[in-house]
C-alpha cells in the first residue's frame, strides 16, 4: 500500500490557536511557581502550588482531549 493518508479532523483555525496557547500559558504559570515557591517557603504555600498543578494538570488533560476527539467541530 502507497499513497497518502489523508486527515480530515485535522485540526485547524482559530480555536486551536486558542487552545495551544492556554495549554502554553499555563505551562509557563507553572514554571513561574516553581521560581516562586522555594522563596515563599516560609509562607506555607505548599497546598496553594499543589492546587494550581491539579488544576494545570485537569486543563492540559482538557486541551489534549479537545484536540484530538475527532468529534469535537471547531468552527472559525
Amino acid at each position: 500500500m502507497s499513497g497518502v493518508v489523508k486527515d480530515s479532523w485535522s485540526p485547524q483555525g482559530t480555536m486551536y490557536a486558542i487552545l495551544i496557547t492556554l495549554s502554553l500559558w499555563g505551562i509557563g504559570t507553572l514554571q513561574v511557581l516553581a521560581v516562586i515557591f522555594p522563596i515563599g517557603k516560609g509562607f506555607d504555600l505548599e497546598i496553594w502550588v499543589m492546587c494550581a498543578v491539579a488544576f494545570e494538570c485537569i486543563e492540559v488533560i482538557i486541551v489534549v482531549a479537545l484536540i484530538f476527539v475527532p468529534q469535537v467541530k471547531v468552527h472559525s
